[in-house]
């Protein structure tokens, strides 16, 4: 056990009404923690975590390939920093906030913050972030948000029902453990809280294979393998968002006509200069996003889509009740299907 004066006990987060006590569980045994001027402690195990820069450091690498991803994620985080990896980073956070809505008086965990651009711009009662990247949490300006955490999400724990609200934006697709992460979401959301997502959709993963990272984007999701690692949650609502404007509009409108006519309209995409005014027309599509997402989404599919979610509640027993009769007669149906 550390030796610490009694009287060193302090909340680190001057500002905030809830001491890291009341927020944080031991990653290692899932048991209280104590708070002090530099670190905190397990009261079960006695294991200790640094704070750091008002910043509590959770070191928790237990293999070579956690530690590669550690290192490789500190990479990224520092030349982000130093000229941004994604451009247009607006052009999907407006859409997002606005998707979020109005979080007055809720107590908000976002992770994968990166350095909070958009939690900054969130009206709320308590902003927490967990980032598993130090200079991201380092860029994050004093004030800006009342408790930030450098660690592995998968593993960081936090006090049971505590949070209104998480987010987890840009964030699945990057686990090694996605489950894990959720697990852990599924306990920190309160019985009535909400859990918002962002991941890309139906994306080609072969474009990451001479990324200079080693870990980028580890998975594609579509509404098969979302539902699946969601399984203790339900979906509220969906949006799908940023046009895939990749092709040709003419090549996307001849898919949808029959035969004759789509080699009609792929003639016309050739003739004279209307390939090289339709590709500037593109251009300014893409230029000009989110306007007329939803128009240009009509055609083109979503690269991304955000989905708010909740904790699964029971059915009443009418509904339960109905949906086992029509369950068990689909059942039937798809059995004397499949031994045809």
């Amino acid at each position: 056990m550390l030796d610490t004066p009694e009287n060193t006990e302090i909340n680190i987060q001057k500002k905030s009404k809830y001491s890291l006590g009341d927020i944080l569980l031991c990653p290692r045994c899932s048991s209280r923690i104590k708070e002090y001027a530099d670190i905190i402690e397990c009261l079960s195990c006695h294991s200790a975590y640094p704070i750091v820069d008002n910043i509590v450091i959770f070191n928790l690498v237990e293999s070579e390939i956690e530690q590669s991803y550690a290192n490789s994620y500190e990479k990224l985080a520092n030349d982000d920093l130093q000229h941004s990896l994604v451009a247009n980073r607006e052009t999907y956070h407006k859409p997002f906030l606005k998707f979020l809505g109005n979080l007055k008086g809720k107590k908000i965990l976002d992770i994968g913050s990166s350095n909070a651009l958009y939690l900054k711009q969130i009206e709320c009662d308590f902003r927490a972030c967990v980032d598993i990247a130090l200079p991201f949490l380092k860029d994050i300006p004093n004030g800006a948000v009342d408790l930030k955490i450098c660690g592995d999400a998968e593993k960081v724990k936090f006090v049971n029902g505590f949070f209104d609200v998480v987010i987890a934006a840009d964030v699945l697709e990057h686990l090694l453990n996605p489950r894990a992460l959720l697990d852990n979401i599924y306990l920190a959301l309160n019985k009535n809280g909400k859990l918002f997502t962002h991941v890309p959709w139906r994306e080609d993963l072969s474009v990451y294979k001479d990324s200079p990272y080693e870990y980028t984007h580890l998975r594609s999701f579509n509404d098969y393998n979302f539902t699946m690692l969601t399984s203790n949650f339900e979906i509220i609502r969906n949006r799908y968002s940023y046009p895939k404007l990749d092709i040709p509009i003419f090549h996307v409108i001849s898919e949808k006509l029959p035969v004759k006519l789509s080699r009609l309209v792929k003639k016309l995409y050739f003739f004279g200069k209307v390939a090289k005014y339709e590709y500037k027309i593109r251009e300014r599509w893409i230029n000009n996003l989110p306007e007329n997402e939803e128009f240009l989404l009509r055609f083109y599919p979503p690269l991304f889509r955000t989905s708010e979610l909740r904790i699964k509640r029971d059915p009443r027993s009418f509904n339960k009740l109905v949906f086992k009769i029509i369950g068990t007669l689909l059942e039937k149906f798809m059995k004397s299907k499949a031994i045809q």
